[in-house]
């Protein structure tokens, strides 16, 4: 039987991110610290980002338990940016996964 919670809708999960970042619950995966770095964005470009950009379908991550969102949009300089985002309002959390 799967015990996976239902995925959040693309509207639903752009809500939640919002509030979580009204919130300042917004962390960073060791692997997104790394693109920070690689990458040249910081954290006002990923919250640009989480609140302009297109939010696209969820996907399940088996090894962390929750599911993923893709949102594309450009940076606060009109670069493309897209991050993958673990959204767990259950516990008023946001984690950047990755950026690219």
């Amino acid at each position: 039987m799967d015990r996976r919670p239902s995925p959040l809708t693309p509207a639903e999960a752009r809500e939640a991110v919002h509030r979580l970042l009204d919130l300042d619950a917004m962390s960073f995966a060791g692997h997104a610290r790394e693109r920070r770095r690689e990458r040249n964005f910081d954290r006002r470009d990923v919250e640009h980002v989480l609140k302009t950009g297109c939010f696209g379908q969820p996907s399940w991550d088996e090894r962390y338990g929750n599911w993923k969102y893709r949102v594309s949009g450009t940076d606060l300089d009109g670069e493309s940016l897209t991050v993958i985002v673990a959204i767990e309002p259950e516990w008023a959390r946001l984690t950047i996964i990755t950026g690219f």
